[in-house]
């Protein structure tokens, strides 16, 4: 079997420097998103001065990225280096090939060291 052809992610035409900042109207606001929507469909990619960002518009294709059991959340590295500092009783671990624990997606207070009960799932 064929592997499937993957189609590049829709973005308007990017000018130098600037990339996508003049698609974006400052007074239409999310309306002028929303027409962005209806041009390039409810996912497309942005360049903004340099930086790349990805807009999803659609409820269900929110869904689906944010499906922890089909994908691992990727923390930054600034965020992970302030959660070993702070140590919050419900830190989420970096899954590994050996222990493959994950965060079961729960919002703990910080509550100290040690981990809250059910935090971990294997």
């Amino acid at each position: 079997m064929p592997p499937p052809v993957l189609k590049p992610i829709p973005q308007p035409k990017p000018r130098p420097i600037v990339g996508n900042l003049t698609d974006l109207d400052q007074e239409k606001g999310a309306f002028g998103l929303a027409e962005l929507t209806k041009e390039y469909g409810p996912l497309f990619r942005l360049e903004v001065l340099g930086h790349n960002l990805l807009i999803v518009t659609s409820q269900e294709l929110v869904n689906e990225l944010c499906d922890e059991s089909r994908f691992d959340k990727k923390l930054h590295r600034a965020l992970v280096q302030v959660c070993d500092f702070v140590a919050t009783g419900c830190s989420r671990p970096r899954p590994t090939r050996r222990t493959g624990l994950r965060h079961n997606g729960s919002c703990c207070p910080p509550s100290g060291p040690r981990p809250c009960p059910g935090c971990l799932t294997g």
